[in-house]
């Protein structure tokens, strides 16, 4: 029993090795084509005429983008 188990997993295992590189490629590339999102947060700066003052400083902002992650 366990010598016909090994020889079905070593039996032609360069074909089963390119195959499962193949298939891991494949798993790769179409993981990086999903989209992916990441937000953080963006303090502005105002750069203000001379005689010029803000009331309010202004607020913090969250920024949200969204690529596919071989570009990101």
């Amino acid at each position: 029993m366990k010598s016909s188990l090994l020889q079905l997993i070593t039996r032609n295992w360069p074909i089963k090795g390119a195959a499962l590189f193949l298939a891991l490629m494949l798993y790769v590339a179409v993981q990086l084509q999903q989209p992916v999102t990441t937000s953080f947060d963006v303090t502005l700066n105002v750069l203000l005429p001379r005689g010029r003052a803000l009331v309010h400083k202004p607020p913090r902002s969250a920024s949200r983008f969204r690529a596919r992650a071989a570009r990101f």
